[in-house]
């Protein structure tokens, strides 16, 4: 994958055993250091969204799915530009090519969709629904799934709707609000069907 909010992957290879893959150095600090310090103003979560979008977009126009998109696994530069990383549990979505066994849960627990929470096969839809908790962590700052254990946190994800983010900041516009509730759609077929369409939306947000 070559594009500009994507971390570049030189090689992927095996020494004495050990899998290893060298990629590009981004030097800055993660989007979820960022959180830390509060929610984000309206104007930078939507730049950033954006190209988060863009991003996931050319990976999945190349039928790859992150599988474990979050907050700390996109970096910003100290210019700004915004860095997709870690395909380490990336996919095919298509064709025989499986990095790990079928029906095996994997990625980071508060952003899982709730498909791949029950192991089952994912497309980019999924990286769709790990978006919208991230852009609902710049927004609130705070994940909208958040349990005592991993397996309650799954259970929320699985069963209960995130408490809306209007009641949270009232300072948000409806139309970011319904991106966030169409991201976070349980049923992959009530989401946004592709990164572009997501990334349009986005951007007519960005205008308004």
């Amino acid at each position: 994958l070559s594009h500009p909010n994507i971390a570049t992957v030189f090689e992927i290879d095996e020494r004495e055993g050990q899998t290893f893959i060298a990629m590009e150095y981004v030097e800055g600090k993660s989007l979820r250091e960022t959180i830390e310090r509060g929610p984000l103003k309206l104007k930078e979560a939507i730049n950033i969204a954006v190209e988060i979008a863009h991003g996931l977009q050319a990976a999945h126009e190349k039928g790859i799915v992150h599988r474990d998109m979050k907050s700390a696994n996109v970096m910003l530069t100290e210019k700004g530009q915004v860095k997709v990383m870690d395909f380490g549990l990336a996919k095919l979505a298509t064709g025989s090519l499986l990095i790990t066994k079928q029906g095996t849960t994997l990625g980071t627990v508060a952003y899982m969709s709730p498909e791949q929470a029950q192991g089952k096969p994912v497309d980019s839809r999924s990286d769709i629904f790990s978006f919208g908790v991230m852009l609902y962590e710049m927004a609130a700052g705070e994940r909208p799934f958040r349990g005592d254990t991993p397996t309650s946190t799954l259970a929320k994800i699985l069963e209960t709707e995130p408490k809306p983010l209007g009641e949270i900041r009232a300072d948000l516009p409806g139309e970011l609000l319904r991106i966030v509730r169409r991201c976070l759609r349980k049923k992959p077929e009530e989401r946004f069907q592709s990164t572009s369409d997501l990334a349009v939306a986005l951007k007519e947000l960005r205008q308004e």
